[in-house]
């Protein structure tokens, strides 16, 4: 790669990020300019949206994650009981499960929200609230074990959230003291000491995180999200905003961090439109379970009029608006081209990406790719308004030839960098006249646009 700039960079991209090599202008021959035509509606995409359901995924069901994944759910949560073992190991057996659920999840080309939990089952509230949790030594052996198996499922795992103490592992009603202001900073050290390191943990108390991190920006950078699993019930959210001045931490920690969650059956439920696009936009929801209390919120919102937008907005949408790029180079020289997108949704992207620039050669198909390191999609933000995003790219020249761009965010991972399942598909609708169209088989979008690359002379 030869490197890239950002270019008439919106504050939408604060940090310059300097070039690794030299970075020819679009100059030369005409510039050609190609634009794109947003996508309308919801759209499936890796790390966001409305969660399904996982269940147990050491106990796994093969078969009804499959069906959560052809519904279109790309993002699943797993409760991980643990029930069995409050006063021992975990075994060999167990863990083994566990293994086996996150290859089952791997198959299934989605990624998970795991929580573990020794309290969770939906039977009876009142005999969930104050039971037994395991001891706290327990619970730091129990987390310590588990980190390999984590940190080696990390490439399918979307977040983490806290769970371990309390009722339904919602860090309150713990029968074993560990809802303690002590126990719960060994709990959180432990999380992060064992659980892949470049993943955000979700807690699910506000009042926790602001007490470890008045800045809500240091918990942010400590990898420290929240999830509030009574959205939009009640004047507090089911008392996880007691005091108003929380909901003001939480707007700020996700400015930066996940925010996800759940809707109860804790009223009075505000499910008006107006309730929903003004919270998912101040809270940049990034997702939220389709179950919980949705039976009630979905109708509701559809005879409102606003449930396309609000599925098509949570979480990161990524627009192209324009590329501009030479029609003609030498092969000695690099291809510059700008491009300008919109991140449309109301959150950004949390788990790092790169862009990958495509080139495929119009008559022999041959193809190149050139993966940009140093361009990070999570740097996308979202508005509002969402704002003109504009980058310089610079990539090596391909061979001699005519050749078509492409963009892609495939993930990161090795494993699942091939797996189209796991791309970001960006949210345009397919140009047909102009060959601009969303290949299924790559996980890339094909501009349309051609360079040609002169012979050597």
């Amino acid at each position: 790669m030869a490197g890239w700039v950002c270019a008439a960079c919106t504050a939408l991209l604060p940090v310059p990020v300097a070039a690794t090599g030299a970075q020819p202008a679009l100059s030369g021959d005409e510039s050609v300019l190609t634009r794109f035509s947003p996508l309308q509606g919801p759209l499936a995409n890796p790390e966001r949206g409305l969660a399904g359901w996982a269940f147990d995924l050491a106990r796994p069901w093969a078969q009804g994650i499959a069906a959560e994944a052809r519904a279109g759910y790309r993002l699943q949560r797993s409760h991980i009981q643990l029930d069995d073992f409050r006063t021992r190991d975990l075994s060999p057996a167990f863990l083994a499960r566990l293994e086996q659920g996150f290859a089952i999840v791997r198959e299934a080309g989605v990624k998970v929200i795991p929580r573990f939990s020794y309290n969770s089952p939906a039977a009876d509230f009142l005999l969930r609230l104050g039971a037994a949790d395991a001891a706290l030594p327990q619970v730091l052996r129990h987390i310590e074990q588990l980190g390999p198996v984590m940190r080696a499922n990390a490439d399918v795992i979307a977040y983490l959230e806290a769970g371990f103490i309390g009722a339904w592992g919602e860090w309150h009603s713990s029968g074993s003291g560990l809802d303690s202001p002590t126990a719960k900073a060994q709990v959180r050290d432990a999380l992060l000491a064992h659980f892949p390191g470049d993943r955000f943990i979700l807690f699910r108390d506000p009042a926790d995180l602001r007490r470890w991190y008045p800045d809500p920006a240091a918990a942010a950078a400590a990898r420290m999200g929240m999830h509030n699993d009574c959205f939009l019930s009640g004047d507090t959210d089911a008392d996880t905003y007691p005091d108003p001045t929380l909901r003001d931490y939480a707007a700020g920690l996700a400015r930066q961090a996940p925010f996800g969650g759940e809707t109860c059956a804790h009223t009075p439920l505000r499910t008006r439109c107006d309730q929903v696009l003004a919270e998912g936009a101040r809270y940049r929801l990034t997702w939220l379970n389709r179950y919980g209390a949705m039976a009630k919120f979905e109708p509701a919102w559809r005879a409102q009029g606003c449930h396309a937008r609000v599925l098509a907005s949570i979480g990161y949408r990524f627009e192209l608006v324009s590329l501009t790029h030479p029609s003609q180079v030498d092969p000695a020289s690099g291809v510059s081209m700008r491009l300008g997108l919109r991140n449309t949704g109301w959150s950004r992207l949390h788990n790092r990406r790169a862009l990958v620039v495509g080139f495929s050669e119009v008559d022999t198909g041959e193809r190149i790719e050139h993966r940009l390191e140093a361009l990070d999609a999570t740097q996308w933000l979202p508005g509002p308004p969402a704002s003109l995003i504009e980058q310089t790219l610079v990539v090596p020249a391909p061979p001699a030839g005519r050749w078509r761009i492409s963009l892609g965010l495939p993930d990161p991972a090795p494993s699942l960098a091939a797996d189209v399942r796991y791309a970001i598909r960006f949210a345009n609708a397919d140009q047909v006249p102009d060959g601009a169209r969303w290949d299924a088989a790559l996980g890339r979008f094909d501009t349309g646009a051609v360079v040609s690359v002169r012979a050597p002379r």
